[in-house]
């Protein structure tokens, strides 16, 4: 399960933990405003990194305006706008000091949040609160912040978790790592007769050439980078990025780079040649599929593509954690 404070029509809270293992990031430009004040001098936190903490403040507290305190100063990369960072975490209520959510400070279960700010509601983006707080944060730092409530629930609240309108946050956040976005494994050889898969240097998305051969019958795997990671095993749940291409006609039909996040999915999910494509691949690998129709959608293509029911899929996938 996954806990994730976020912005939503329905759900403000949706729960969303990953446990996931994966290179950290590079330094990079980044700049924060965001300070401390009144109110985080106002809690006190015991326990250090990595520990879930015990904390404490007299209430009602509440901030106008989101402030934080770097409790410890990580020796990492500091994280970088757009980055998936995983952190562990903990929440409370400011008016009433009810404890509101935990990560389990399992060194391997963790709330993950692109560093970006967003006022989407559609979207499922962090709360704007919880993204002031690791702004500019080195990986390794623990970090105290009380919300505003609008970087909160705002006016609305959460009547799921029992917050009131117009109620502060208190987040202690551990920035523990960052999420891969492409895979990092080993290059390896492509075998005779599969298409020609090319990457963008900076973001990784693969383009294709289709060779001009009719396709295989049947479904074929290589991998194209060999990750150093766990094996995916049967049933599980996994994050991937993916690009989809129809095979007679190259035609890109999906693909998550597009889409400007990876994939979350269980593998018993996806079609029967996707899947085969996954279990048993390691992460961070990158692996490439061709799926005749009837390990694809066969004579159920999905509504509203250009996939008929004699479509050749090919999908180039890098792995980049089990959930």
């Amino acid at each position: 399960m996954r806990t994730l404070l976020a912005v939503s029509t329905g759900l403000a809270l949706v729960l969303s933990l990953s446990a996931c293992s994966a290179p950290t990031g590079e330094n990079g430009a980044c700049t924060s405003t965001t300070v401390s004040g009144d109110a985080t001098k106002a809690v006190t936190v015991e326990g250090g990194f990595g520990v879930k903490p015990t904390v404490s403040f007299a209430t009602p507290l509440r901030a106008n305006e989101t402030q934080r305190e770097v409790l410890e100063t990580g020796s990492g990369a500091v994280i970088a706008d757009g980055e998936t960072v995983n952190i562990n975490f903990s929440a409370y209520d400011g008016t009433t000091g009810q404890n509101l959510a935990d990560s389990p400070y399992d060194n391997a279960t963790f709330l993950t949040i692109v560093n970006s700010l967003s006022t989407d509601a559609s979207s499922g983006a962090a709360l704007p609160g919880i993204v002031k707080a690791i702004q500019c944060a080195p990986i390794g730092s623990r970090i105290l912040a009380v919300t505003s409530a609008q970087d909160a629930f705002g006016e609305a609240g959460n009547a799921q978790l029992g917050v009131a309108p117009n109620t502060s946050l208190v987040i202690i956040a551990d920035v523990v790592s960052v999420s891969a976005t492409r895979a990092w494994g080993t290059d390896q050889p492509a075998p005779d007769g599969f298409p020609s898969v090319v990457l963008d240097p900076t973001t990784g998305q693969p383009g294709v050439t289709m060779p001009n051969a009719a396709p295989p019958t049947e479904t074929k795997i290589a991998v194209l980078k060999k990750g150093d990671g766990a094996v995916v095993p049967a049933g599980a749940d996994v994050e991937v990025q993916y690009s989809g291409f129809i095979w007679q006609t190259g035609e890109q039909f999906d693909s998550s780079w597009t889409k400007g996040t990876p994939a979350t999915f269980n593998v018993n999910q996806v079609i029967p040649g996707f899947r085969d494509a996954l279990v048993g691949q390691t992460v961070g690998s990158q692996v490439a599929v061709i799926i005749p129709p009837d390990q694809g959608y066969g004579d159920n293509p999905p509504g509203g593509s250009s996939i008929t029911p004699t479509s050749t899929l090919f999908f180039v996938v890098d792995i980049l954690a089990i959930k």
